[in-house]
């Protein structure tokens, strides 16, 4: 049985993602960093055991596999601790950033070098904002990417030779560059020189302040760091398009992370979908694909959470009397995710 605090995703590693969590895939809900992170090992486990096909508005948007090996990073490489707590050194920090890699690299060793990669994306969370730093390690470049255009995005980029007074990009350049010569990186010396920049993309969306983690996991998914080609993630330039496009995703990102080989609840979850369908008097053929079921069942998962909390909050307000109102938005907001449904069928 699916209980609240049952982990439905678990690597070998301990990289895991549990069912209340699963809400964050509702519509226009901010993401937390946990889904980012399994999303990332996600992705790095594909790059290693072969990558899914992408496809977008009807057209491929991925290299071929082997081209380009990616590693994506989890936001603990480079979290508040690393880049703002005084009481670390350049040597505690980079203690922080190599334990934290360790676990993106599911603990092998032998890859700390990091040699086995052409482009290294880090997820950053910052006031509340995700946004992406890549390294490309073949080009020697170093972007930050962002959904929100440069008059409305956090991120800023100021040098300074005392570590607290540097801007975000540039603390993770020090970091990282100080990590490769203490790997002895044959590329190190040649990224001291780097300059971050901003990569400047035409789909900045104004306004949005609760999609940026689903951004995050389009651009991880589609950027194989600075080509000939112009990169172009599929999103629709149009507000309205755009928006669509954010819900069909977090709904596909809801079933990649669930239903990915590296999870090893996978079969549990998936077994929970067949009895669902099953205590709904739906048919279910012998050996049928899971993939037919997955997207209902993750997305029963969240209503069911959404529903409970419901609950939860109703009974707060009765206790503690809050204002009435607050109650009644998320009651609101989480019978309105009902429709959400529609867009999977059974």
């Amino acid at each position: 049985m699916i209980m609240f605090r049952t982990y439905v995703f678990l690597t070998e590693s301990g990289i895991g993602l549990m069912y209340f969590q699963l809400k964050d895939f509702c519509p226009s809900v901010w993401m937390g960093d946990a889904i980012i992170n399994c999303f990332a090992t996600v992705l790095s486990y594909e790059e290693v055991n072969g990558r899914k096909l992408i496809k977008w508005k009807n057209k491929e948007v991925n290299k071929n596999f082997g081209e380009t090996r990616r590693l994506f990073c989890h936001t603990v490489c480079f979290n508040d601790d690393v880049l703002t707590n005084t009481k670390y050194d350049d040597k505690g920090r980079l203690q922080k950033f190599s334990s934290a890699l360790l676990m993106v690299l599911n603990k092998d060793a032998s890859l700390l070098k990091l040699t086995d990669y052409t482009v290294i994306v880090f997820p950053i969370l910052e006031n509340n904002h995700f946004y992406l730093i890549s390294f490309d390690m073949e080009n020697l470049e170093k972007s930050a990417i962002d959904n929100m255009p440069g008059s409305e995005s956090f991120i800023e980029f100021s040098d300074n030779t005392d570590f607290l007074k540097k801007t975000t990009p540039f603390k993770v350049k020090d970091v990282f560059v100080k990590y490769l010569r203490s790997v002895r990186h044959p590329k190190c010396l040649e990224f001291e020189q780097v300059i971050p920049k901003r990569l400047e993309i035409e789909w900045a969306t104004v306004g949005n302040s609760v999609d940026c983690g689903v951004f995050a996991m389009r651009h991880m998914e589609t950027w194989f760091g600075e080509t000939d080609l112009k990169w172009d993630d599929g999103f629709p330039l149009a507000h309205t398009q755009k928006k669509s496009s954010l819900t069909r995703l977090r709904k596909k990102y809801a079933c990649k992370i669930v239903c990915s080989d590296v999870n090893k609840r996978r079969n549990e979850v998936m077994g929970a979908a067949v009895a669902w369908k099953l205590a709904k008097g739906y048919e279910v053929e012998k050996g049928m694909d899971v993939n037919k079921t997955k997207g209902t069942f993750v997305v029963k998962l969240i209503l069911i959470y959404g529903c409970f909390e419901c609950l939860l909050c109703f009974f707060a307000t009765m206790l503690v009397r809050i204002p009435m109102f607050v109650n009644l938005f998320h009651l609101c907001m989480y019978m309105g995710f009902f429709w959400f449904n529609t867009l999977l069928g059974d």
